[in-house]
């Protein structure tokens, strides 16, 4: 219990303890690492591979790219001749291995008895969200490693005799560098920081946000003002902003909205990051006693739920500033995604920390290990089984696939006419072919003609496909164009040449 002087702080052999766990889940990761291929793990890839350090710095998170970067350099000095985003990959396999390392100190740190610290540290290796973003190329799992650490710092600022905001506000400043969105964790950092803190107290918010301040505001100018090299204000917030902004004439665009039905996706996105629904892979066939597996893994989250709601009254009072700390999370969080794309798992990786800390609170009096060894196996076996194994077969990746055929009927430098999206990522990646970026022709149907004109004229060939002529303005624009069908496959992806 919180109030217990006997929680002592972790013991020597934890870090042994921690650091199997943490190679094991690294090993175990990197063993199936996802073929999924998401676009924005090849976006932040392409600079790598291309030589455009200027782009390695994304707006909304600053560390993703460059330490992808500085990794992917010395697997090459090592040897390696993988391409970026397979660098990046084995990169998260290595954030999500540390982070489990971390979760388990902050579980000792909580009062966790080590097999009980183990085994719920093994629990959140294996839910969906966790699992899944660590084995791809995407800056969320890193982000999430970052906010770990704060939590840890946390945890220890919970149980010191004397306040650290200094300490505390660089590593919140740390975690906003991991991605910008963290700055909601200043709820929970401030409620560690003031709750009972001895005054003054106005000296502890100071420290707090000076050390916040300096860390995020020193890193974002000296990246606008050394790398980036941006002057206008309005370049400025549109590279800030990312993927929520529009160019500067539409600075933001809400992806999304608050509503009944924005809540229920979230809610159900909340089970989804912990466990799996059924998914119709067909490389390999399904395990045929797969739904039983999902079934008895929501059987098993309903129950932590229900012990959750049971237990609240005695978890608060024991834990309270704790509990509190992890509810304020959750809630400053949601406040961004049950509006903004409440659907998209990777914006949710984050809160399993805060939920599945709560989860362990729950079953302490009633039982941690045997739960926690419950809540590991059932999500261990569904999970894998439903989607870690069978995303790592490439041929379930269908833009992959399209990729083989169109690098089988094509020669090395050929063009192939794509929208934009995945594909002007995937064609350069897995066909190995130069992508005809054709949305720069929207509107413009004279330059376009004239730029495929001119291709032609110096003997080059350009390729479309069916998925191109899907839309209205290509279709119409490709209907008096002689095209000849080279391939196509059982799904009805059509390749032309021009």
């Amino acid at each position: 219990m919180a109030s217990q002087a006997a929680r002592a702080e972790p013991a020597v052999s934890d870090l042994y303890i921690s650091l199997l766990i943490g190679a094991g889940f690294f090993a175990f990761y990197l063993s199936f690492l996802s073929k999924a291929y998401v676009f924005e793990g090849l976006a932040r890839a392409l600079p790598i591979d291309t030589h455009h350090f200027n782009h390695l710095f994304a707006g909304n998170y600053l560390l993703y790219g460059v330490l992808g970067q500085a990794f992917h350099r010395m697997l090459q000095i090592l040897g390696a001749r993988n391409p970026a985003y397979i660098s990046l990959q084995i990169l998260d396999t290595l954030y999500g291995a540390v982070g489990l390392s971390v979760f388990y100190f902050s579980l000792r740190r909580l009062g966790a008895v080590t097999m009980a610290a183990a085994v719920w540290t093994c629990g959140l290796g294996v839910t969906l969200g966790y699992w899944l973003w660590s084995t791809d190329a995407e800056n969320y799992i890193f982000s999430t490693l970052l906010l770990q650490i704060l939590f840890f710092g946390l945890l220890g600022e919970n149980r010191a005799s004397r306040p650290s905001p200094a300490r505390i506000g660089l590593l919140h400043g740390l975690a906003c560098l991991g991605h910008i969105v963290n700055v909601m964790m200043v709820l929970p950092c401030l409620w560690i920081l003031l709750y009972r803190a001895p005054a003054p107290k106005e000296k502890i918010l100071g420290a707090y946000f000076a050390s916040l301040i300096a860390v995020v505001g020193g890193a974002y100018a000296l990246t606008i003002l050394f790398i980036k090299n941006i002057k206008s204000p309005l370049q400025i917030l549109a590279w800030f902003l990312g993927s929520a902004s529009g160019g500067t004439q539409n600075l933001m665009h809400w992806h999304g909205g608050l509503s009944g039905a924005s809540l229920a996706q979230w809610l159900k996105m909340t089970l989804h990051i912990f466990v799996a629904t059924p998914t119709p892979y067909s490389h390999p066939a399904p395990f045929s006693h797969l739904p039983f597996l999902i079934a008895l893994a929501r059987i098993c989250m309903a129950f932590l739920t229900g012990l959750f709601i049971l237990k609240f009254k005695d978890i608060l009072k024991n834990d309270a500033k704790i509990v509190i700390a992890c509810l304020l999370w959750l809630f400053s969080y949601a406040l961004i995604f049950t509006s903004w794309e409440p659907g998209t798992m990777v914006y949710r990786i984050s809160d399993l920390i805060p939920l599945v800390t709560l989860l362990f609170l729950a079953s302490r009096s009633v039982g941690a290990i045997a739960i926690g060894m419950a809540f590991f196996v059932s999500l261990g076996f569904a999970n894998f089984l439903d989607e870690i194994y069978p995303r790592s077969f490439a041929s379930n990746n269908a833009a992959w696939v399209r990729m083989q055929l169109i690098k089988s009927v094509t020669h090395e430098k050929d063009w192939i006419a794509v929208e934009g999206g995945t594909d002007e990522l995937y064609v350069p990646y897995f066909a190995q072919r130069q992508p005809f970026l054709i949305s720069r022709f929207h509107a413009a149907p004279d330059q376009l003609r004239s730029a495929l004109s001119t291709l032609s004229h110096h003997g080059q060939r350009v390729f479309i496909t069916s998925r191109l002529l899907v839309d209205p303005e290509w279709k119409s624009f490709f209907e008096n164009w002689p095209l000849r069908e080279v391939a196509h496959d059982q799904e009805g992806y059509r390749v032309y040449e021009l």
